[in-house]
């Protein structure tokens, strides 16, 4: 049988293909010929997740938190050779702790997309990456099926020249670069309701797992199929397939951790709880617990992100923290006064009321609890906007839960152009 092309339309689509079975076939190598990943930070300082691992992952992670050293650097050029397999062809994304390189994968004949992480210097993106290749991990490990179906296919970690290279399923553009390049024009409500019910369908798979990934939004949610349709009417890419797979776990808490972990989470999509002192949440209510496992604030998150893939636009468009609790304050009342008492902020007072000047605050845009109503009228989507209000409630004991949003009639229930309601088939 004639061998795939790397570039041809067969390989193309393999590389889209679950390679996982009920092992996933995680590959952890060191590249003998470019130099082995030598950093200096002692095994004990990396905050390591309560997770029945593979014996061959802990020790790869031991071997990252080893004390060898290598100065020589990593060629960076298109074209060349990394890992002794991956051929590099384009760079496609990049972030705070690395960049991610469109790749041949010259061993499997497929494409894979490469993210190269800077350990040297760089502890917090090691740790970040490390979590990550963790979680993901454990996640196929524990359910192999719903992981395939919701979370991004990790197939191959390997290091070189300090840097930590992790080899994923080569997916379509994120749901916040469609938005970009759309000119920030929101998706129909069928294909909200598309996304959305993956999205929590996913959030409601980690939870089940003891896991929150506490960095949900549109640049983290990326279409499995990257084929669009150009709308000439409305001037807009629209995809042709809404499958999405779930990114960044770097972020990611298990409900096993005891201690707190840096607050990592995007600004405009932070639940208030995620800048308290204390977490507060269905599972650690007393003030004295400091763990930052929050699946609350993944629900938070969740509808953030959903109001933004319908609207457009951000829901709270705040630049620094003061502002994004103004915003709070401006959509759902005044903050309670143990709120402000709670928080590890200095924009609450000794009194635990929020310190701003209203005059510059007024001037940013943001949305009201009545401009929210109204949008969800004029588009006619009430029912989501009703289901979003449910899930935007400062209390986490009072918010929903990924499984009360699964159960919601919004999934089922389609609105017809009168605004009235009509089951789905």
């Amino acid at each position: 049988m004639k061998p795939l092309s790397p570039l041809s339309p067969e390989c193309i689509a393999a590389s889209n293909s679950n390679h996982f079975s009920a092992s996933p076939p995680l590959e952890l190598s060191e590249d003998e010929t470019l130099g082995i990943l030598g950093v200096r930070q002692p095994e004990a300082e990396i905050p390591k997740m309560a997770f029945d691992n593979d014996l061959a992952i802990d020790l790869f992670i031991k071997k990252l938190a080893g004390d060898e050293t290598d100065n020589s650097q990593l060629p960076l050029t298109l074209n060349i050779l990394v890992g002794g397999r991956y051929k590099m062809c384009q760079l496609i994304g990049s972030g705070a702790y690395g960049n991610v390189y469109k790749t041949i994968d010259v061993k499997n004949e497929c494409l894979r997309a490469v993210k190269i992480i800077k350990t040297k210097h760089n502890e917090t993106g090691k740790v970040a990456q490390i979590r990550e290749v963790e979680v993901i991990w454990t996640l196929f490990r524990q359910n192999p099926e719903s992981a395939r179906k919701y979370i991004v296919h990790l197939h191959h970690v390997f290091t070189s020249h300090n840097h930590l290279l992790l080899a994923y399923e080569l997916l379509g553009p994120s749901v916040g670069r469609v938005l970009n390049e759309n000119r920030r024009q929101g998706f129909s409500l069928e294909q909200t309701r598309e996304i959305g019910i993956q999205l929590v369908n996913a959030i409601n798979f980690l939870h089940q797992l003891g896991i929150a990934h506490h960095d949900l939004k549109p640049d983290n949610i990326a279409f499995v199929n990257p084929a669009f349709d150009f709308d000439p009417v409305l001037q807009v890419n629209r995809m042709r397939n809404t499958d999405i797979r779930i990114l960044d776990f770097g972020s990611a808490a298990s409900s096993s951790e005891t201690t707190a972990t840096k607050i990592a989470t995007t600004r405009s999509y932070r639940s208030p709880e995620m800048g308290l002192d204390a977490i507060w949440n269905r599972d650690h209510r007393e003030a004295e617990n400091k763990s930052c496992f929050s699946p609350s604030s993944d629900v938070w998150s969740a509808a953030c992100t959903l109001f933004e893939i319908f609207t457009g636009n951000l829901l709270f468009n705040c630049r620094n923290e003061i502002e994004k609790y103004f915003q709070y304050e401006s959509f759902f009342g005044p903050l309670p006064v143990t709120f402000g008492l709670a928080s590890m902020l200095s924009c609450f007072n000794d009194q635990g009321r929020l310190k701003y000047d209203a005059s510059t605050m007024s001037a940013r845009r943001h949305v009201s609890q009545s401009s929210f109503r109204e949008i969800g009228s004029v588009f006619q989507a009430d029912q989501l906007f009703d289901l979003l209000s449910q899930m935007l409630v400062i209390d986490v004991n009072e918010r929903i839960t990924a499984r009360e949003v699964l159960n919601n009639s919004f999934w089922t229930i389609a609105e017809t152009p009168s605004g009235t309601s009509s089951t789905q088939d």
